[in-house]
């Protein structure tokens, strides 16, 4: 028991600009309040809605563990109650929504009772989004609550870490790494994470740029103290169970409990989550005193291995299970904790601003694979007349130029290879290309 031991047509209001590059929209209220959900997105009829599923309600109470569903539509901006999750344990906290192929999976959570014992789930739900129907899935190998979740490629969702109500007498960490596949309804094992307190974890946060995993956070050891590290794991693009891990780097600011960890291009950003773990009812599992949410953007470039902290976003929120993606700047926070554990039912839109440059920045040209070849490249640097790319990321991959007040200035397509662009007539500056994963800054000097 841890007990123990779009985009949008019409905003309401913009609350921020500039933390960390983040705009925060505040969006029409969700039905209820609720926090700890599962959140994800898809699109209908070529409109992209976002889905909350599970969850705890406002009062915080073991029997406020639900299966309730809701769809917000982000064009016409309102909310549908769904039908709730066919879940037998009747609604859990701590689950995960990953989409693929455009269905929604739902994975795990636990269900907490009056007596104080948890349970691990082992159910897979499958909703459809155009049919708003639920179906079930092959259960998880090892039932988990409060792990790492994404997707890779077009048909595998990774589960890294977590708690399970298999070990002991009441619970406790794995290390395992379970893969499900949707196209064979199968599950298979990956490389697990060491099995020490510097990779496992529960509450912790994590997503995958490329073929490279990152998680942060999340509590340890038997005192369930939070972990600072940020792990790091590559995937072998012909046998994806075979994951290479090791610790990334050590966060520099305040530890990391239940945030949302998202990326774009080369950052990684963690929104929200607290510094200290706490229990379902936003409690300390310490000392049983009230647990804050952070108000910042922890900030970490990947190429430069530098971190940034944003400090005073105009929301803290913790007790996350992810943001919903709309496109590649844009996700959806729904849910969660507020100050004083108060249970949330104001959703944002988080808006990245892809001309925003940071200190941290890299000025970093070229990107190289795993297997050391150049994936981008872009020369001279600084350019006069004719910018210089080389890429293997495909054939008629787009790319786009900004400069520093936002606008975008240039567009094309890249072949395989190298492809040159005049940049003669963009006036003297900074400019940020932004190609498929890749971003990094150049200068213009005539």
């Amino acid at each position: 028991m841890r007990i123990l031991l779009f985009i949008i047509l019409i905003i309401q209001s913009t609350l921020s600009h500039c933390q960390g590059g983040w705009t925060w929209t505040s969006l029409n209220y969700m039905p209820e309040s609720v926090t700890n959900n599962a959140i994800a997105s898809a699109i209908v009829n070529d409109t992209t809605f976002v889905y909350s599923f599970f969850g705890l309600d406002a009062n915080k109470q073991w029997s406020g563990m639900h299966s309730k569903a809701f769809r917000y539509n982000t064009i016409s901006q309102i909310w549908d109650v769904l039908p709730p999750v066919p879940d037998s344990l009747g609604g859990v906290v701590a689950a995960s929504a990953s989409t693929l192929q455009n269905k929604i999976y739902l994975i795990g959570g636990y269900k907490a009772y009056e007596d104080g014992h948890e349970i691990s789930s082992t159910q897979l739900h499958i909703f459809d989004p155009v049919n708003n129907t639920y179906s079930p899935g092959a259960n998880v190998p090892i039932e988990i609550d409060d792990h790492v979740h994404f997707t890779f490629g077009d048909s595998l969702i990774y589960i890294i870490a977590g708690w399970t109500s298999s070990v002991g007498n009441f619970g406790g960490y794995t290390n395992a790494v379970q893969i499900y596949n949707v196209n064979t309804n199968t599950w298979t094992a990956g490389t697990p994470v060491p099995n020490n307190s510097n990779y496992t974890a529960f509450g912790a946060t994590g997503t995958l740029t490329g073929n490279t995993i990152y998680y942060i956070g999340g509590a340890r050891s038997s005192s369930f103290t939070l972990s600072n590290n940020l792990r790091k794991g590559i995937i072998n693009p012909n046998d994806p169970t075979d994951i290479s891990w090791s610790i990334e780097d050590t966060n520099p600011g305040d530890k990391i409990y239940r945030g949302a960890v998202i990326n774009v291009g080369s950052k990684l950003f963690c929104i929200g989550g607290s510094a200290v773990p706490y229990n379902y009812d936003g409690l300390a599992y310490s000392d049983g005193s009230g647990v804050e949410p952070a108000y910042r953007i922890l900030e970490y470039n990947s190429f430069s291995e530098l971190w940034a902290e944003h400090t005073s976003t105009p929301i803290g929120k913790m007790d996350l299970r992810g943001l919903a993606k709309i496109d590649d700047y844009n996700f959806i926070q729904a849910g969660g904790m507020e100050g004083e554990q108060v249970v949330s039912n104001r959703p944002f839109l988080l808006t990245f601003d892809p001309s925003y440059i940071s200190i941290t920045d890299s000025l970093n040209i070229s990107v190289a694979n795993p297997s050391g070849q150049i994936a981008f490249r872009i020369h001279p640097n600084p350019v006069s007349d004719m910018l210089h790319f080389e890429q293997t990321f495909g054939e008629k991959i787009p790319f786009e130029i900004y400069n520093t007040n936002c606008s975008r200035v240039l567009t094309g397509k890249l072949v395989w290879g190298k492809s040159s662009f005049s940049v003669a007539d963009l006036p003297n500056g900074i400019y940020t290309i932004v190609c498929n994963s890749f971003r990094s800054r150049f200068v213009v000097e005539h």
